[in-house]
């Protein structure tokens, strides 16, 4: 991209590895991502749950003075912890508050002119077209797609959550079925792929 020729990055991996350990079992969930984000632009992470997308996005040296991380999970995690309950319990009277609460962070960030990495689970293209409307044109949009490991790792991966096995389990099998590759037409200027298996 011409545009990034002269630009450092503000954040760039090679070959990051992530396992997450329960007793004797290993649970792999990053393997070998590389990756490179410039000043300037929308982050939208995709991919069904399981796929590693929030754990590459807790993992990375944001500089939150520049950059906004928003998504749904912190506040499902935070709304859980608080009433001493699993994100399972949690999450259906959490999941709409934990929405607008986004938004509000979503559209905070915009006003200070931030670079904004949304770790989303819009799988379909009309629901990414309606967040979309809430940027203005000047940020660059790119998408980081989380492909799923095969069935078997993913349920793995999925009943290994401690007290997050329920609901995401039901909706990843949702997922599946009905995920849109994201596209250049839909407005995206770069698609980054990773495997997290």
């Amino acid at each position: 991209n011409p545009v990034h020729a002269q630009a450092q990055p503000l954040i760039e991996l090679e070959n990051v590895t992530k396992t997450y350990r329960r007793g004797d079992l290993a649970i792999e969930v990053l393997h070998g991502i590389s990756l490179k984000i410039y000043p300037g632009e929308f982050i939208a992470i995709m991919g069904a749950s399981g796929s590693g997308k929030t754990t590459w996005a807790n993992a990375q040296p944001w500089d939150m003075s520049r950059t906004a991380v928003v998504g749904t999970d912190k506040h499902i995690d935070a709304h859980a912890e608080s009433l001493g309950i699993t994100w399972d319990e949690a999450y259906p009277e959490a999941v709409q508050f934990a929405t607008d609460l986004m938004y509000e962070e979503l559209d905070a960030a915009i006003g200070q002119n931030k670079d904004i990495v949304w770790d989303m689970l819009s799988i379909t293209h009309n629901c990414r077209a309606n967040r979309f409307n809430r940027l203005p044109f000047h940020y660059e949009r790119i998408a980081v797609y989380f492909h799923p490991p095969p069935l078997a790792e993913l349920e793995r991966r999925l009943l290994a959550r401690t007290g997050k096995q329920r609901v995401t389990y039901k909706n990843v099998c949702i997922d599946l079925k009905y995920v849109d590759f994201p596209t250049l037409e839909e407005g995206f200027t770069r698609i980054q792929e990773v495997w997290s298996h």
